[in-house]
């Protein structure tokens, strides 16, 4: 808002400003009460007679006792800021021009934790003109307020998907935050869609988080306030569901060691090899991915569903030679580093050897699960169907014919190809995160990343790749006393065997350079 009040020296103008922004809570838990802190720095660049004069205020503002449904958002409304300006009473202009900056920010903070922020500054006019940097504004296609991917058909450069916009990713983004048109181009209530854009397949057009890597619904848009003069907090609510996104366990302790996979990721990585005007977005990155902080969203870390092969494999795809598990760089090798048991000598009996079991064995370890974790699965509950207990069972035969498992970590690399990994099918042809399992049949008709992680947590908590049983086996046969013509000694008699069952068992409390302890027990 802006007056002024005209004297006998000048016009006194006075700006107020009111900041007002809007919380989303992706999750599929309320989020306990807390206190949320919005920091604004205002930094505008104003004509004032002859000379230029900044206005430039940061300002706190903090709401407590916050509570957000899950899916749920919320407006908040900042204190209003006052400054006052003085022009000579001379200057006969009736207008205050101001000045494209990018150097206003802002900074979000939950519990005093900071959860969004703009790294890159905002650029504060609207214009169908080009910044600084040479992009056209109100058209970005990476930057901190919609940050994304970009999901584009490498061939041809068409867009074939719309725009992640996923906002975990904003505080990691280094672009600037474009000017927008208010009224049409802001949404509240709901997820944004900006509906002053003519196409709409444009991949900055709207929130979408069924094209995040790790899938989602899509729940309502919000509604555009319409009109400069409606306040955000003035626009009718949108009537949510509670299916969010992303599921967390905000238990404060972790019952199972695979739910570091809830943990954000924001992938902040581009496949240069598709060319600059659509090397940021991807489902699967390929091994040609290179670090950068332009990009980013839609993951969680990938542990129980295929990797990126960027992280995934010692060797490429498709290589020279057989691509091999890159336990260095992949998420999955997070569950070697970490337990949720209390004492790591925690006994191993009544777990499955992936190593050994037989097939039947390895089909009911994973049949009969009943997932019920991923809040966009349809039905709500159901049972693993029976070709992804099929793929299983292929991908742990095949993969321990070519490599012996030396973790369960290393179930998150199996796949459903018979062939691999002498193929290009991984990670498309992953026995975890493929989703297509049952799909389209009366069983499920939609299953998400969340769903393939339960069903491998299941599994991997069930899992082993060594026993404390082992067997020895002693062979003794008697040998001529005479060598024949090639020196050689030979045997007489019939050979004696005898073989020992062995079971090693962990001393609670050994002595001092005392280790386990074996027992033996022989057996003909």
């Amino acid at each position: 808002m802006i007056s002024n009040n005209i004297t006998n020296n000048g016009r006194q103008i006075v700006v107020v400003t009111t900041d007002f922004f809007e919380i989303w809570n992706p999750s599929d838990k309320t989020n306990a009460s807390g206190s949320l802190t919005f920091l604004a720095l205002h930094n505008q660049e104003i004509r004032l007679g002859s000379a230029n004069t900044n206005f430039n205020n940061l300002t706190t503002n903090t709401f407590n006792n916050v509570v957000i449904p899950p899916n749920g958002f919320r407006v908040f409304a900042c204190s209003p800021v006052t400054n006052i300006f003085f022009i000579p009473i001379t200057n006969v202009v009736n207008f205050l021009p101001l000045t494209e900056t990018n150097t206003s920010r802002y900074w979000t903070a939950w519990n005093g934790r900071y959860m969004d922020a703009v790294l890159g500054g905002v650029y504060r006019l609207y214009s169908t003109n080009t910044n600084s940097s040479g992009l056209v504004l109100n058209q970005p296609e990476n930057r901190a307020h919609l940050p994304s991917f970009v999901f584009r058909n490498a061939t041809n450069g068409t867009v074939t998907r719309n725009a992640a916009g996923d906002p975990r990713a904003a505080i990691y983004l280094s672009g600037n935050l474009e000017p927008n048109d208010y009224d049409k181009n802001s949404s509240f209530g709901g997820r944004n869609r900006r509906t002053g854009l003519t196409t709409t397949n444009q991949p900055w057009y709207e929130v979408r988080p069924s094209t995040w890597p790790d899938g989602g619904h899509d729940s309502l848009p919000g509604n555009p306030a319409g009109s400069d003069a409606t306040l955000p907090t003035a626009v009718a609510p949108v009537v949510t569901s509670n299916i969010p996104p992303g599921r967390i366990s905000n238990a404060g302790f972790f019952s199972n060691v695979v739910e570091l996979g809830a943990i954000f990721d924001p992938m902040q990585w581009a496949d240069p090899s598709l060319g600059a005007s659509r090397e940021g977005k991807f489902v699967h990155l390929s091994t040609n991915g290179v670090a950068t902080n332009a990009y980013g969203g839609g993951n969680t870390l990938r542990i129980g569903r295929a990797e990126h092969p960027r992280f995934a494999w010692t060797n490429p795809v498709g290589g020279t030679n057989p691509a091999q598990p890159n336990m260095q760089q992949s998420a999955a090798a997070l569950l070697d580093l970490f337990t949720v048991a209390q004492d790591s000598r925690i006994d191993e009996g009544g777990k499955i050897n992936i190593n050994t079991a037989p097939p039947a064995v390895l089909r009911a370890l994973a049949a009969g699960v009943v997932l019920t974790n991923d809040p966009n699965q349809v039905p709500a509950s159901f049972s693993v169907p029976t070709q992804a207990v099929d793929a299983f069972v292929t991908g742990v035969t095949n993969f321990r014919a070519k490599y012996p498992f030396y973790s369960p970590s290393q179930l998150a690399f199996i796949g459903t190809d018979p062939g691999w990994p002498n193929t290009n099918s991984w990670p498309a042809g992953a026995v975890f995160g493929t989703t297509n399992f049952g799909t389209g049949s009366a069983l499920v008709t939609a299953w998400n990343d969340a769903a393939a992680e339960e069903w491998f947590s299941r599994i991997y908590g069930l899992s082993k790749t060594f026993g404390r049983h082992f067997r020895i086996y002693v062979v003794a046969q008697m040998l001529s006393t005479n060598t024949n013509s090639a020196g050689e000694y030979l045997p007489r008699g019939t050979p004696a065997r005898k073989y020992y069952q062995v079971y090693l068992r962990p001393n609670d409390n050994p002595a001092p350079d005392v280790g386990p302890l074996i027992t033996l027990r022989a057996a003909y």
